[in-house]
């Protein structure tokens, strides 16, 4: 049911038509007309497809509010359009039938990892902390960096994508630390439906890898499951 405001200007449905102002002026558009009959095959497609754009859009607001702070510094204006459009896109490298993928899935793959560790979260500047290359390697994380000549923060972030919830803990990095492998102690075990990421942040920047186990010998990561 439509309403009226202090101006005279109408807001909701009445009759045939929807109601609303715009740039301060009234506006109308008509109802969509009701499909009749049994949905046909590109309708239940589209439906499919929106469906999986819904839950990409929702890991991404999930990964911008574990990364508010960072987020809020970049200032890019359709920072929010470019992550969605990323994670919609690792979604798609999800080998699960159209309508049951998600970026989740989609992380789990090689090509979707690629996307996710090629993507840079901002355009300010052409020299920026960068990391080339994070495994994990037992119970500690090392991260290979190209350097930049001001203060960084690297953060592990540990997020379940579909809920929300994560754990993180950031390390202060000077520009010294970055000119070589740094190694830190993981702070969170592992746990079921969390993905892993480590993120650097520096002035005006931000890049995240997925976090990933090295490849190691047999005998070696049996001795450290032993530990």
């Amino acid at each position: 049911m439509a309403k009226v405001d202090i101006n005279g200007n109408w807001h909701g449905k009445l009759g045939d038509y929807v109601y609303y102002v715009r740039n301060g002026k009234q506006m109308r558009r008509s109802l969509p007309t009701p499909h009749k009959g049994p949905k046909t095959e590109g309708m239940k497609k589209n439906a499919l497809y929106a469906t999986e754009f819904g839950t990409a859009a929702l890991t991404s607001k999930h990964l911008r509010k574990a990364l508010e702070q960072e987020f809020g510094n970049l200032g890019e204006r359709y920072l929010s359009q470019q992550v969605n459009a990323l994670l919609f896109q690792i979604k798609n490298c999800d080998p699960a039938p159209v309508g049951s993928r998600t970026p989740v899935g989609g992380l789990e793959t090689a090509e979707g990892k690629a996307l996710f560790n090629r993507f840079i979260f901002h355009q300010h500047r052409r020299k920026f902390p960068k990391i080339l290359n994070a495994v994990l390697r037992g119970v500690e994380i090392e991260v290979v960096m190209n350097p930049c000549r001001t203060e960084a923060s690297l953060t592990e972030l540990q997020i379940n994508l579909i809920t929300g919830d994560f754990r993180r803990h950031d390390y202060r990095l000077t520009p010294a630390d970055q000119k070589k492998p740094v190694v830190i102690k993981k702070k969170f075990r592992a746990k079921k439906g969390y993905s892993f990421f480590v993120f650097i942040a520096g002035k005006d920047s931000l890049q995240g890898v997925v976090l990933e186990k090295a490849e190691e010998s047999p005998e070696k990561q049996a001795a450290e499951e032993s530990l």
